[in-house]
């Protein structure tokens, strides 16, 4: 479904209030989305949203200002499989900033090595009626080999209503 004709989404707040929670010393932020700048990391005509750029400078900022030093960034179905949005905030992030993958379920070998090289740990799949395209789950189940291989791991998003 394309949304490119609907108003965008805010999805951060922009002015944050300053924490009332002093965070510990490599306190990390298990699960963020980065959107863009969509003029250089272009959305997916198949997106079900229209984001607001949230580029890697707001999500650092942020960070800043909680006292996150660590985190893992996951690749947003709204930039569909195309991770370079992830792939150029974890070369930003300088190794303290992990990312997920979106892959096609037939993914190269070799593309699983050089995004383990970036700083991918895993790759998602959704199992979403809103976000996923019919994958068959023995055969994401029958890539988690391939995955330990390069170090990463599965991580899968399910409707509540599946499980």
């Amino acid at each position: 479904m394309s949304q490119s004709d609907t108003a965008p989404v805010l999805t951060y707040v922009p002015q944050p209030t300053d924490p009332a929670l002093q965070l510990p010393e490599g306190a990390c932020d298990a699960h963020v989305h980065v959107f863009g700048p969509a003029a250089q990391f272009p959305f997916s005509p198949r997106r079900n949203i229209t984001p607001v750029d949230a580029p890697k400078e707001t999500l650092f900022a942020l960070h800043r200002r909680l006292g996150i030093s660590r985190c893992v960034i996951v690749q947003s179905v709204v930039h569909g499989q195309d991770n370079a949005v992830v792939e150029d905030a974890l070369r930003a992030g300088g190794r303290r900033y992990l990312g997920v993958a979106l892959v096609p379920v037939n993914v190269a070998d070799t593309e699983l090595r050089r995004l383990s090289r970036a700083g991918f740990r895993g790759v998602r799949f959704n199992f979403m009626k809103h976000l996923s395209d019919a994958v068959d789950a023995e055969q994401v189940i029958a890539l988690t080999a391939r995955l330990k291989s390069v170090g990463m791991h599965l991580q899968v998003h399910f409707d509540s209503v599946l499980v």
